[in-house]
């Protein structure tokens, strides 16, 4: 994957899988259900699935909406979005990319610069539990070894500054 040069548009959105997303909507809808049955049926702990995966109901709903979930990447730096509280963070505030495991899970992580001052005990708490300041719970229908890349192309072509 190359950034684009100067002749195009240097901005990239990047948008998590409909197809995903409406999969975990139907699970946690199907969840919900059994939780209700087991409540019906006299037992009180079926309240708690119900509970948990009713808000997963209502995340992955709003998570379909336009503008909830996006990564977009653009001279000035990165732009990711979850549940429409958009984190903006400049080239030169990251380190490089790569591909970690939290929780089990492969995704992008990363540390912040040194010159970097925002939230430090939040990042410390991250580095701790993690290894890593930051994480992309999604790869925006890339793998993570391929979002990883293309992030690091981005980073090492506008860390500098805008081009122009």
């Amino acid at each position: 994957m190359m950034v684009p040069t100067m002749d195009s548009s240097p901005i990239r959105i990047l948008r998590p899988s409909r197809g995903k997303l409406v999969f975990m909507l139907l699970l946690s809808i199907a969840l919900t259900a059994c939780g209700v049955w087991v409540v019906l049926a006299g037992q009180v702990m079926g309240s708690l699935l119900a509970f948990f995966c009713g808000v997963g109901v209502l995340v992955f709903v709003a998570k379909l909406l336009p503008g909830c979930s996006y990564l977009q990447l653009d001279e000035q730096g990165l732009t990711f979005c979850e549940l429409f509280r958009p984190h903006f963070y400049c080239w030169s505030d990251v380190g490089p990319f790569e591909v970690g495991v939290v929780n089990g899970r492969r995704m992008v992580v990363f540390n912040f610069s040194a010159g970097y001052s925002e939230s430090p005990r939040l990042r410390a708490a991250a580095s701790s539990m993690t290894g890593h300041e930051g994480a992309l719970v999604d790869s925006y229908r890339h793998s993570p070894e391929a979002l990883a890349e293309l992030l690091n192309e981005y980073r090492e072509t506008f860390a500098a500054g805008p081009v122009g």
